[in-house]
């Protein structure tokens, strides 16, 4: 969709970050690379940056917090997220601890957003709703996924969202987000710095897929 070649000599016109871990291995040496800068994105390190750019937080000590949490590891895309009831008498290594967002959309469904963002632009969002009792599992199998509307994200809360990314160093990549169903307040609970494709099939994920080219093109070609 670019029309660009693609190279692995460092000296290119454009040169794009892509390394498919929790934290980059040589952090500082790309920092002039797209991405170059997004050196970390444990779940630790997007709950201080989603702190930072929102104000308010979904990270607690789980050994004062009275309610439902949700234990996760740190490292990224592991899936391996369970709910549990605060407080706990310790922490456990390696896990961090959220409240547990109340994203029902009905007695046995679940929403939430996969948001896609290319420099300081949101080129399209993506809704993704499953059963409840696959919460903590996103496989394609188990989703159903549409383009969101343009008004369901208010102006504050999109530039919320790229001041996030900012904080993270993310210039191309995607947040998953929930939102609250009793406050209505919006939560990034995970980053993407590789993301693959727009989850959507056929026509109507090659038109998000074009938005976020033209996006990228606007911005870095």
């Amino acid at each position: 969709m670019l029309g660009i070649s693609m190279t692995t000599d460092e000296h290119a016109d454009i040169c794009y970050y892509h390394e498919d871990t929790t934290e980059a291995s040589e952090p500082g040496k790309f920092d002039d690379f797209i991405n170059g800068r997004c050196i970390d994105i444990s779940k630790s390190r997007v709950h201080k940056a989603f702190h930072e750019a929102f104000g308010y937080s979904i990270d607690v000590d789980p050994t004062k917090y009275d309610g439902l949490l949700v234990s996760k590891s740190n490292v990224n895309s592991k899936h391996d997220g369970y709910i549990i009831q605060g407080p706990i008498k310790e922490r456990e290594s390696g896990r961090v601890y959220e409240r547990l967002i109340d994203n029902l959309i009905s007695d046995k469904e679940i929403m939430d957003y996969r948001v896609c963002v290319v420099g300081r632009e949101i080129p399209f969002i993506i809704c993704k709703k499953r059963g409840l009792d696959k919460r903590f599992d996103a496989a394609p199998a188990h989703t159903r996924s549409s383009v969101a509307k343009y008004d369901e994200f208010s102006e504050a809360e999109r530039k919320n969202i790229i001041a996030c990314a900012e904080i993270l160093g993310l210039d191309v990549g995607e947040f998953d987000v929930l939102r609250d169903r009793q406050t209505k307040r919006l939560f990034i609970v995970d980053a993407n710095k590789t993301p693959k494709s727009s989850q959507l099939s056929n026509l109507t994920g090659l038109k998000c897929l074009a938005k976020a080219a033209a996006s990228f093109r606007r911005q870095f070609l």
